[in-house]
């Protein structure tokens, strides 16, 4: 929903803030972006191959401008997908925060452009996009906290693998 993106952005958009304001060069990614795409079936390539193919061409320019962290929103649902950003990542640690929220509170956020059938199906949606995995170093919620606070914790956790 809308409302859950915009959240989204406001946190990752604060957590670069709070990184650059720190003294760390940064930059943000958004993941989904580098793989909005429909490949051509002849390619024989899916899209996770042209997000893993975008993110490596572009590691080497960030790292030309002295880029120290990226910020990677993405939904991250099993194993093998965080294997492989991690493969593609290479001599970097990759710390993975999950944002938690409760049912109530996803409802309360969706709520505002959503209702009726139209909410209940985005909460089941939601559900179904959980992880299937235990993918997270460490889980923050965000209930009831406010953007720039739930930030501050991320950009807190930099440097702690579990």
């Amino acid at each position: 929903g809308e409302i859950g993106t915009v959240v989204l952005q406001k946190a990752v958009r604060e957590t670069a803030e709070l990184s650059a304001g720190l003294g760390t060069p940064v930059s943000v990614v958004d993941l989904d972006q580098l793989c909005w795409t429909a490949p051509a079936a002849w390619s024989g390539m899916a899209v996770d191959d042209v997000l893993l193919g975008s993110l490596a061409a572009m590691l080497p320019v960030h790292a030309a401008a002295g880029v120290e962290r990226l910020v990677l929103p993405r939904l991250v649902r099993t194993r093998t997908e965080l294997q492989s950003l991690r493969e593609v990542l290479g001599h970097g640690s990759l710390v993975v925060v999950e944002l938690t929220a409760s049912e109530e509170q996803r409802a309360e956020r969706l709520g505002a452009p959503d209702s009726g059938r139209n909410l209940a199906e985005h909460l089941d949606e939601i559900v179904l996009m959980l992880p299937d995995a235990d993918v997270a170093d460490h889980r923050v919620s965000t209930e009831g906290r406010e953007v720039e606070e739930v930030a501050a914790e991320v950009v807190g956790l930099w440097g702690s693998p579990r």
